[in-house]
């Protein structure tokens, strides 16, 4: 019976560190993403403006 608690404790550890690591990997993107739309507006306004 302990075995099955700690079992279940490590997988429920396993859980919310893939949880967090798959939180980190879509604020990057969504980071990058932004860094991206900011970059092509950029762009855009150095053409309207020659």
């Amino acid at each position: 019976m302990i075995i099955l608690a700690v079992v279940s404790q490590v997988a429920n550890a396993h859980f919310y560190y893939n949880l967090f690591l798959l939180q980190a990997l879509f604020q990057l993107q969504t980071i990058n993403q932004l860094s991206h739309n900011i970059h092509r507006n950029a762009l855009k306004i150095n053409t309207l403006n020659i």
